[in-house]
């Protein structure tokens, strides 16, 4: 096995740029008599790593200057939001907002990994209850699709019926629907199927697209009701899209 070099972080960077040069490039870095080719380059000791490459010395520099920039110009700026935060600490009204406060993610920066990490907390409701759900999967197979696959219940549990008959209780669903078929099902009933799928992580944001503007009206006002308990239930978050301003002033806080 080859040995990994020790030392700086610099030595270690230097030796990963070794391994992406080609066998030429390889021995002309270490230039000089005792030149290593890159079978002997795991070996080389730090110091004979350390010779110098002007542009990598630079950028290097430059990344490092720029870092220290940035983070001088955070430090002053979280003790300028601190003074300023400390002048209204005795604010009702502003301590009414602070309450709002809480640990910010910019989505966009995120990798896949740490999306999927974060997408059992960010669930959606469908407009269409129709084509929304998997015509080849049962009841029970779409409310625990999405708890197996965050490995929220692993997937050959038997606490996984349990949470998902648990699941479609709580959105009006009687159990022995769980080996059911989409296609067997009305309209509210498959939008209730797609409102248990999207609790099923215990998420604290749900969004839900025309959630019920493909429905009747008799069965808009038990889904409508429906969220809102689950809402009070659940302590859930609603991005709520409709066109329906009724609906809009219903289901709205404020």
């Amino acid at each position: 096995m080859k040995k990994r070099p020790g030392g700086s972080l610099r030595a270690l960077f230097f030796h990963a740029l070794l391994q992406l040069l080609p066998a030429a490039g390889a021995a002309v870095a270490l230039a000089g008599p005792e030149a290593v080719a890159p079978a002997a380059a795991a070996e080389v000791s730090p110091a004979a790593l350390a010779v110098p490459w002007p542009r990598a010395e630079a950028a290097l520099a430059a990344i490092d200057k720029e870092m220290a920039e940035v983070n001088e110009k955070l430090v002053g700026l979280h003790a300028e939001i601190a003074k300023l935060r400390e002048q209204y600490k005795d604010d009702p009204e502003f301590q009414k907002y602070e309450a709002y406060l809480d640990e910010g993610i910019d989505l966009a920066r995120l990798n896949d990994k740490e999306m999927r990490e974060l997408r059992s907390d960010l669930q959606l409701i469908f407009q269409d209850p129709y084509s929304s759900l998997n015509p080849r999967m049962t009841v029970g197979q779409i409310i625990g699709e999405g708890m197996a696959s965050h490995d929220y219940i692993k997937k050959k549990s038997p606490r996984l019926q349990d949470k998902i008959v648990e699941t479609m209780e709580m959105c009006g669903l009687a159990p022995y629907f769980i080996h059911r078929f989409p296609h067997q099902f009305s309209g509210g009933q498959r939008q209730r199927i797609g409102i248990a799928r999207a609790l099923s992580t215990d998420p604290k944001f749900v969004i839900c697209d025309e959630a019920v503007s493909a429905l009747d009206v008799s069965i808009q006002s038990q889904i409508i009701n429906l969220l809102q308990d689950l809402k009070e239930q659940k302590n859930l978050t609603y991005l709520f899209i409709t066109h329906d301003l009724s609906v809009v002033k219903y289901i709205s806080d404020r």
